[in-house]
């Protein structure tokens, strides 16, 4: 039995903190999602030499590969989907690494599901090997996903993309883990484009429904969460912060006269110095220097070689790697990129004056978060002068300047100086 694992995505709806980092690379607390993924098969008895990861064209997915395999100590099966043609293609870009007799798992590199789940799924599917199996799970938003429909005996007698209405045998959401007998993998070849101009995995299931080839779901309860949207990273960071503390621990430099008072972890090569305060659950990754003086509170994640200094005050947040936030700043509720300066007394407000829930443009549609707290997204590489307030649900584009004293109360693009000129606002490209 092999495992492919899905990567290709770029994660636009993340867009701009996926600019440099494919979604399959973004961490959270501590891990890239990718890696989560082939920890998942691992861990199920499936060895990484067995394991063929797809991942995109873009360079970003090559060096994604690289942090990959040095993570894992040894070199990775891969396989480059080209052009981005739906799941079944990458499936299928994948099988050009494996032999046709292999049984074959896939699921997505970019969804984040309890481990315990995936070794379940599989201890099933080696007891059964002869027919084809889909873990299902269920959401309270179904009607943005497949639905997968079934009988009480287990079986599965269709998938409806994003119904309206639930149907009286709905047996769950398809939580994107599959498992192909090699003898079901030949109707690939027999899927054709969908309306979204994509072919479709599902499609495979139907194909070997119509053809007699059995299909049953599986039913897993425990975490799963597709990380699609900025404010999705948050909601993700702060389940896993909960679910993983008990791993916590203390590796770096802690000086004398800090004050912890919660779980926290801190990486080896990281150093907090005297007069910081952390209160919470708190990550701290390698090489991050934290302090003086200064507030770390809430389920908030600190990156490599990230510098918070002096006075700061950092709450339920993620910073990327990179970033220094060196003095009189607060942050709250947001997700900063990597390779980010703020100005002294950068402000992030991350609450309405009525306390409803926070709006953010996403591709151009604006979107409710579900978040009654939420500060700024900014993308990679971007500088805050002094004095510098941003408004709760901004997006701020990649390689921005923000200047001195701007109040930022709507969105910034990418690569431009945002400055104000007779009491106007200003964007003049860099």
């Amino acid at each position: 039995m092999k495992a492919i694992i899905l990567s290709a995505g770029l994660g636009t709806r993340l867009y701009p903190i996926t600019s440099e980092i494919p979604k399959p690379g973004l961490k959270i607390v501590g891990k890239m999602m990718l890696e989560r993924a082939i920890e998942s098969v691992i861990d199920a008895g499936i060895p990484l030499s067995d394991i063929v990861i797809v991942i995109g064209p873009e360079n970003q997915f090559k060096q994604l590969l690289k942090l990959i395999e040095k993570k894992f100590s040894c070199k990775c099966t891969y396989a480059v989907q080209e052009k981005r043609m739906g799941t079944a293609d990458a499936l299928k870009v994948g099988l050009s690494k494996v032999s046709p007799d292999e049984d074959i798992i896939v699921l997505n590199g970019d969804v984040i599901i309890d481990k315990e789940a995936v070794k379940k799924f599989i201890d099933t599917v080696r007891n059964q090997p002869e027919t084809g199996f889909l873990a299902v799970t269920d959401v309270e938003n179904w009607h943005h996903f497949g639905v997968v429909l079934g009988t009480d005996d287990g079986r599965i007698t269709g998938i409806i993309e994003k119904p309206d209405t639930k149907n009286n045998n709905f047996v769950g959401i398809n939580a994107g883990i599959y498992y192909f007998p090699s003898k079901y993998l030949d109707a690939i070849k027999k899927i054709t484009l969908s309306k979204r101009g994509e072919y479709e995995l599902p499609d495979l299931i139907s194909i070997n429904l119509e053809k007699g080839n059995e299909f049953y779901y599986f039913k897993f309860e425990g975490l799963w969460t597709d990380v699609g949207r900025p404010y999705d990273l948050l909601n993700i960071h702060e389940e896993l912060m909960e679910l993983e503390k008990n791993s916590f621990d203390i590796k770096g430099d802690v000086e004398p006269g800090v004050y912890i008072h919660g779980t926290v972890y801190v990486a080896p090569g990281a150093k907090i110095r005297s007069g910081a305060y952390l209160e919470g659950l708190i990550y701290i990754d390698e090489d991050a220097d934290i302090g003086p003086n200064c507030y770390i509170r809430g389920k908030t994640y600190i990156g490599t070689k990230v510098r918070i200094g002096n006075a700061c005050e950092v709450k339920n947040s993620i910073i990327y790697d990179g970033t220094h936030i060196a003095h009189l700043s607060y942050v709250g509720d947001s997700i900063i990129g990597q390779n980010c300066n703020f100005g002294a007394g950068t402000i992030t407000a991350n609450l309405r004056h009525d306390n409803k829930n926070v709006k953010i443009t996403i591709k151009g549609e604006r979107v409710d978060s579900g978040r009654r707290k939420l500060g700024v997204i900014m993308g990679n590489n971007v500088k805050t002068g002094i004095g510098v307030s941003i408004l709760p649900g901004v997006v701020i584009g990649n390689n921005s300047w923000i200047a001195a004293g701007i109040t930022v109360d709507r969105d910034v693009p990418d690569n431009v100086l945002l400055y104000e000129k007779n009491g106007e606002k200003q964007y003049k490209e860099k």
